[in-house]
């Protein structure tokens, strides 16, 4: 699954025709704005009708009935009560949006950013220098929310004079994110920039990836991203999400239970009726069983009850009908006293 999260509005059908042609999966729209957000905020209408419409061949055609398309708005922060707009109930002025984006300007923004909003991700302006320095903690705090940093290629191929700050700046967020919890997107302003995702991991290298983080970073935080997204829109604090049976697409349909087989209310009527009119009496049958049983026990009364004495009585006629038997024990006794009056005598 191959994701190109960030396609500028005014080249969307150059990008996305070449994105088609390369084999990927989606593409998320980019329109920008600045400044505070008065209500919900519309996506604009795509500049074509679907992306099958941008092709003449067949196969093309059919490949790209299943391109998925996406919107994303990026908010351009400059001063923190801008971010106010994007935090808890304040962003449902982008819930038509399927990605939420924001590029803060300085580093108070930036761990505002990571810190309270409720954004997908965290794009930095890398065609210049950065006027502030992004520290580990900022990732930290990105990662136990769910946030990821934005890398664009396509301007360290545009422009020359870019080409440098874009290559340094990504290997500074690569080295401090270790290469992980990064995004992978192009950016492009036209569609000749774009690249296939194979040369995109191999471009990757420039900035610091590894083979397997750059592939990382194009497919797995593209689902991160999506998936987040959709928690945010489709979940109540991505907890709780309640969809409509008419909203469901038709591969959704295996959520609905399907209905048990209940009785016809002719035959319940039915039942009812034969149970009501059962009696409750007892058939002779279980009457003639009933009288044989009971002449079979012997009828006892409270004065044939034996009586059974206690235990410290037990003890007590035991102790009496027991014989006083001299032992052993006095028989040696009186040995001695024979023995003490001999030597008495003696003596």
């Amino acid at each position: 699954m191959s994701y190109d999260l960030n396609v500028p509005y005014e080249a969307a059908a150059s990008c996305i025709k070449q994105l088609i042609k390369y084999g990927y999966t989606g593409a998320a729209i980019t329109e920008q704005v600045s400044g505070k957000v008065k209500g919900t905020l519309n996506p604009k209408p795509l500049p074509f009708e679907s992306a099958a419409s941008l092709f003449s061949d067949t196969k093309l055609k059919q490949r790209a009935k299943g391109f998925k398309i996406l919107r994303r708005v990026t908010v351009l922060l400059t001063d923190q009560r801008e971010g106010y707009t994007l935090s808890g109930g304040s962003l449902n002025s982008f819930k038509k949006f399927d990605i939420v984006a924001v590029q803060p300007s300085t580093e108070k923004l930036l761990s505002q950013c990571v810190d309270k909003l409720d954004v997908d991700i965290v794009s930095l302006e890398l065609t210049r220098r950065l006027p502030f320095y992004i520290k580990t903690a900022h990732f930290r705090q990105a990662k136990d929310r769910g946030v990821v940093f934005e890398v664009q290629y396509a301007p360290a191929i545009e422009d020359d004079s870019a080409r440098r700050h874009t290559i340094s700046n990504g290997q500074g967020l690569v080295r401090i994110s270790k290469g992980h919890h990064l995004l992978l997107t192009s950016g492009a302003s036209n569609g000749q920039f774009i690249r296939p995702a194979r040369n995109v991991a191999t471009l990757a290298r420039l900035f610091g990836f590894t083979h397997a983080q750059a592939y990382a970073s194009i497919d797995n935080s593209a689902r991160q991203v999506l998936y987040h997204g959709e928690m945010r829109t489709c979940t109540n604090k991505g907890v709780l999400g309640v969809t409509r049976i008419s909203e469901l697409k038709p591969d959704e349909a295996w959520k609905v239970p399907k209905p048990t087989s209940a009785l016809p209310k002719s035959t319940a009527v039915t039942l009812a009726t034969t149970t009501s009119q059962t009696p409750t009496t007892n058939t002779p049958t279980q009457m003639t069983s009933a009288v044989s049983t009971a002449s079979l026990v012997p009828a006892t009364s409270a004065t044939d009850t034996p009586h059974t004495p206690s235990s410290a009585k037990r003890a007590k006629q035991q102790g009496q009908q027991r014989p006083q038997s001299g032992g052993p024990s006095s028989k040696r006794k009186k040995k001695k006293q024979q023995k003490l009056q001999k030597l008495k005598q003696t003596r």
